[in-house]
């Protein structure tokens, strides 16, 4: 049930809210439900509507979809080794 309204008010922090909303919850859903395929779509919605190419970083298009999924193999990676 916590899991659902942190994920809805994920995609609803997607349309309205500014970056530094969205990465932190970004984060909170990796760190906490393991929402890895609902946190990678936020940043694809992110990239699709307000993603503009940056020259200054190698003219990535997808700059949030990136950074989600640095986010994603970080969480996957930190929860590798502190669960060995």
């Amino acid at each position: 049930m916590i899991r659902i309204f942190f994920v809805i008010l994920f995609f609803i922090s997607v349309f309205v809210t500014p970056w530094w909303v969205i990465v932190p919850l970004g984060i909170v859903l990796l760190a906490y439900f393991e929402a890895y395929l609902s946190v990678l779509l936020g940043g694809l919605i992110v990239d699709t509507l307000f993603g503009v190419p940056l020259s200054g970083v190698f003219g990535i298009t997808y700059f949030y979809t990136a950074v989600f999924v640095i986010l994603i193999f970080s969480t996957l990676l930190l929860r590798l080794r502190l669960l060995e």
